[in-house]
């Protein structure tokens, strides 16, 4: 007997990459699947549903997949002329409107999330699924363990 709670997690950490992923299940009659990704893991979602439905069956399940890049260096980044010139012009124009003193500085701008960018967001798909497949796997398996174990507990009380 398995319980259908329980949490998995597996890290993997190399000098470029740091992945994460934790799973948690809760009771459900079904399989339904939450996944939060790195937005440029969204293309990986239908291998790991399948990889989930392969070693699960049912319950609502929560996946968390954490991505870091440890050699991050600011050339990787660029600035974003074309939003950093619309938001100059969109500030200008509400500042007269609302008769603000004061001038628009770089820290005014810099607040906007799309005015920097990395340069190379893409990722190599098949190099990434061979690493976020075994930490996957593993997040899995530490999941089913514990449901398993959880199982058991409640099989000695009834």
């Amino acid at each position: 007997m398995n319980s259908m709670t329980g949490f998995g997690k597996a890290d993997f950490r190399a000098k470029a990459i740091k992945i994460t992923v934790e799973i948690s299940s809760v009771n459900n009659r079904y399989l339904e699947i939450t996944p939060r990704l790195p937005r440029h893991f969204f293309t990986l979602e239908p291998k790991i549903r399948e990889l989930i439905k392969s070693q699960i069956s049912r319950g609502k399940i929560n996946l968390y997949v954490g991505y870091e890049e440890g050699d991050v260096t600011l050339s990787k980044y660029s600035i974003n002329h074309e939003a950093a010139t619309s938001y100059f012009k969109q500030l200008s124009k509400l500042k007269k409107e609302l008769k603000i003193k004061g001038d628009i500085t770089v820290n005014d701008l810099i607040s906007f999330p799309e005015l920097s960018r990395p340069d190379n967001g893409e990722i190599d798909e098949k190099k990434i699924w061979n690493v976020l497949e075994k930490v996957l796997k593993t997040a899995i398996s530490n999941l089913v363990k514990m449901r398993q174990k959880e199982g058991q507990a409640l099989a000695l009380d009834m």
